[in-house]
C-alpha cells in the first residue's frame, strides 16, 4: 500500500549521505522514519509531500527534526515514487456529513437516510 521501500531506493539514488538507518543498521533513523511518513502522507492524501515541514512537534513536547537538506532529498524521493498514484487516486468523501451537498463515496451501497433498518433480533434469554 505504501511504497516506502521504493522511496528509500530513490532517496539513496539522490543522496547516499542521508542516513536512512539507525546505528544498528536495521531500524530506521529519524530520516528513514520521516521518509516513510512522507510516503504515507502522499499516498493517503493524494498530495505532494514537497514543502512539508522538516520539524515536527510531538505530543510530549519534544521535536522530531531532519536537516533542511535531508528534508529536500526525502521529500523529492517520496514525491517521485508516489506521483503516479497521486495522479490517479481519488480520496473518498469522508466528510460528507459536514457537507451534505457533496455525494458520499458509498452512496450506491448505503440505504436511504429515511430507511428503517431491521438488523436486530430478539433472542430469548434463560
Amino acid at each position: 500500500m505504501f511504497p516506502v521501500g521504493e522511496a528509500w531506493l530513490a532517496a539513496r539514488a539522490r543522496d547516499r549521505s542521508v542516513p536512512l538507518y539507525a546505528f544498528d543498521g536495521v531500524h530506521p533513523s529519524v530520516e528513514g522514519s520521516y521518509l516513510a511518513a512522507l510516503v504515507m502522507y502522499a499516498t493517503l492524501y493524494a498530495r505532494t509531500p514537497v514543502g512539508l515541514p522538516a520539524r515536527l512537534r510531538l505530543r510530549n513536547g519534544d521535536f522530531y527534526e531532519v536537516s533542511a537538506t535531508a528534508a529536500d532529498v526525502l521529500q523529492a524521493a517520496a514525491a517521485q515514487v508516489t506521483a503516479a498514484d497521486r495522479a490517479q487516486r481519488s480520496v473518498p468523501n469522508v466528510g460528507g456529513d459536514q457537507n451534505p451537498d457533496v455525494p458520499c463515496a458509498c452512496a450506491a451501497t448505503s440505504p436511504a437516510k429515511n430507511a428503517e433498518l431491521n438488523t436486530t433480533r430478539k433472542v430469548p434469554v434463560g
